[in-house]
């Protein structure tokens, strides 16, 4: 199995038609990407983060739980984020560890209804570097993404501010660190992700130079992504394809099990919780609202996102 040819864009091109052209024709051919010179993220932050996920991963189970929501730690005030563990039996075969946007404590969405806007728990760290290093990486994450959907409108010949009032402010974008065990010659799945296509708008992912992340090219075969460090490795998910009629490629991809510990950094780039969307293909979704719709799509991973309640129907942005 080859490596497959990622198209490469370099965000500090000021040439942004060009970048718009490229990435137009990534999208709708293989839905992969990688961005190099990403403002914000480079190879010093990329080993921050990296030394970070080994810090928290490392921990004692115990530890880990205290900064999980409520389904794992009966004292939590969260029901959304935060820490969640291996579950072999469940076919979870990676732990991870999940944060949002803060929201000013005064502001009218932080509240225990509107749930997907809780608090992030985070682990205490000497002189809270922990938390820091994730909030800034989490910035610069969606003001990439941001720039992202400014040049597939542009290539899309719509204005380049198309979809910004449906991301920014209050954004429900999720980061997470991940950790992927290696199962060795225990009787598990070779794969610790199985297949599956994003489900939302755009993944922005650190890699940190793993192998393992398999895509499946137009001849249904399954190809390595080849590690660029340095790099975002970058796709678009199921909504963002649907909105394009199937325009730009939502692409399946799964981890493979390389016989060492691996671990990732994606960022889930993701609208308001009161954003609306018009999906007109016959059969398709219709109009749906992001907030009540991603709780609803998340209930089907029942380990992971099966204990959350009801979400309320929001109103539709101004």
């Amino acid at each position: 199995m080859s490596a497959t040819s990622v198209p490469v864009i370099d965000f500090s091109n000021p040439d942004r038609d060009a970048n718009s052209k490229l990435l137009m024709q990534a999208m709708e051919t293989v839905g992969f990407v990688y961005l190099d010179n990403v403002p914000g993220f480079n190879r010093d932050v990329e080993e921050k983060l990296l030394q970070a996920s080994k810090w928290f991963f490392a921990k004692p189970l115990e530890e880990k739980i205290m900064v999980s929501c409520k389904n794992w730690n009966k004292d939590a005030a969260g029901v959304y984020r935060g820490y969640i563990p291996i579950n072999v039996k469940e076919g979870h075969l990676r732990e991870q560890y999940e944060m949002g946007e803060e929201l000013p404590e005064d502001d009218p969405d932080r509240n225990s209804v509107n749930y997907l806007y809780e608090p992030t728990p985070f682990p205490p760290s000497e002189e809270d570097s922990f938390r820091k290093l994730m909030v800034s990486h989490y910035s610069a994450m969606a003001s990439t993404g941001v720039e992202f959907l400014k040049l597939l409108a542009l290539g899309l010949g719509q204005e380049e501010n198309l979809f910004d009032k449906k991301f920014l402010p209050k954004t429900l974008s999720s980061l997470r660190i991940m950790h992927y065990p290696t199962y060795g010659d225990t009787p598990q799945p070779t794969f610790v992700c199985e297949e599956h296509i994003d489900s939302t708008f755009v993944t922005l992912l650190i890699t940190f130079g793993y192998s393992g992340l398999e895509i499946q090219n137009e001849n249904d075969e399954w190809v390595k992504v080849a590690p660029r460090p340095g790099s975002l490795v970058v796709n678009i998910g199921d909504l963002l394809s649907r909105m394009t009629k199937r325009r730009f490629k939502a692409t399946k991809h799964r981890v493979r099990d390389t016989g060492g510990d691996r671990y990732s950094v994606p960022f889930f780039f993701e609208p308001r919780a009161d954003a609306q969307f018009e999906f007109p293909e016959k059969g398709d979704l219709g109009w749906i609202t992001y907030g009540p719709w991603i709780v609803k799509y998340a209930g089907r991973f029942k380990y992971q996102f099966g204990h959350l309640p009801e979400y309320p129907n929001v109103p539709m942005i101004g």
